[in-house]
Formats: structure tokens, C-alpha cells, sequence
């Protein structure tokens, strides 16, 4: 293995990272499970309400529908503009935190540098 690959990575290492990332990964499910639940439950609640205080009663169809553009509208939300400020943000981490390509881009920027001034002084020339 890579030594800057090891030398890159902190004191909690490789086994923390994998948990947190199956968490992630499992939580989108468990979530959806939450989110099936406390609608159900949510329902229920209030139609009772509404039924004791005015005696109407929504159907359960038309709240799951209202419940359904919600969870649209916040997974739209989420594509526009949660997604692009998260890869920023890890992009910033990538790039601070002893990242082993950051000291190879100074070389390469430096040696475009260096090309460039050769470029500009053949061109006065011709």
C-alpha cells in the first residue's frame, strides 16, 4: 500500500470510517421505515382532531399525497442545492487535510509557470 495513502489517514482509522459510511447507508432505509410510520401515526392523530373539533375528515389517500409532494419538494431541494454544497465541502476537506496530490499540483503548477515564461520569451524572439 501507498504510504501517503497510509500516512493520510487520522487515529481513528480505516474501521470508523467503514462504520459511520454503513450507518449512512442504512439510515436511508430506516428512515423511510420512520418516515412510513410516523405518517401513518401522524394520520391518525389528525383526522381524530379533526373529527372531534369540526367533525370532518380528510381521506387517508390525500394525505399521503400531501406527505408524498413534501418528501418530492425536499429530495428537489436536496438535488439543487444540498448535493453541490456537500461535494464543496468535501472538496475542502480533501484538499486540507494532507492531501498527496496537493504538493504535486504546486510542482506541476510551477512547471507550467516555467513553460509559459519559455513560451512567451520564444515568441519575442520569432
Amino acid at each position: 500500500m501507498n504510504n501517503k495513502l497510509v500516512n493520510q489517514s487520522h487515529w481513528l482509522g480505516a474501521g470508523w470510517g467503514a462504520f459511520k459510511l454503513l450507518l449512512q447507508h442504512t439510515g436511508a432505509y430506516i428512515q423511510i421505515l420512520i418516515l412510513v410510520f410516523s405518517s401513518v401515526s401522524a394520520y391518525y392523530v389528525i383526522n381524530q382532531w379533526l373529527v372531534e373539533s369540526f367533525d370532518k375528515s380528510i381521506p387517508f389517500t390525500s394525505f399521503a399525497i400531501v406527505v408524498a409532494l413534501i418528501l418530492v419538494l425536499a429530495l428537489y431541494f436536496e438535488w439543487k442545492l444540498g448535493l453541490p454544497s456537500t461535494f464543496i465541502a468535501w472538496n475542502i476537506q480533501w484538499w486540507e487535510h494532507r492531501n498527496p496530490l496537493k504538493k504535486e499540483v504546486k510542482e506541476i503548477r510551477s512547471e507550467l509557470k516555467e513553460m509559459k515564461k519559455l513560451l512567451e520569451k520564444i515568441n519575442d524572439k520569432g
